[in-house]
């Protein structure tokens, strides 16, 4: 994440590239013109229930909550589903196997 980013397809580029992946394997999420130029560059674009319509018209999924209220949450949800891995990150998370959550 980048905070204050006026240039997003710059950052995003340089985010995927100290990831070591493909601009292309990556996923961005945007609600305004302003992330177009990163939505274009990602493999896949993904704009917040309440974006603009512009934003919207350019992505390949639009989130079911608006930003700030679940939104990340069905992307990541879609995303994983997508893989065909939501069932098993679900059951981990269920038999404890995340991490520390709850402690």
């Amino acid at each position: 994440m980048r905070q204050g980013i006026q240039d997003k397809a710059a950052a995003l580029t340089a985010i995927v590239k100290e990831a070591g992946l493909k601009v292309e394997e990556a996923a961005f999420v945007g609600d305004d013109v302003i992330d177009l130029p990163a939505m274009r560059a990602a493999g896949f674009a993904v704009s917040v229930k309440n974006a603009r319509s512009e934003v919207k018209k350019q992505a390949h999924y639009v989130t079911s909550q608006v930003g700030g209220e679940g939104a990340l949450r069905d992307v990541v949800e879609f995303i994983l589903k997508a893989q065909g891995k939501w069932k098993q990150v679900v059951e981990d998370y269920i038999c404890g196997k995340s991490g520390s959550h709850g402690n």
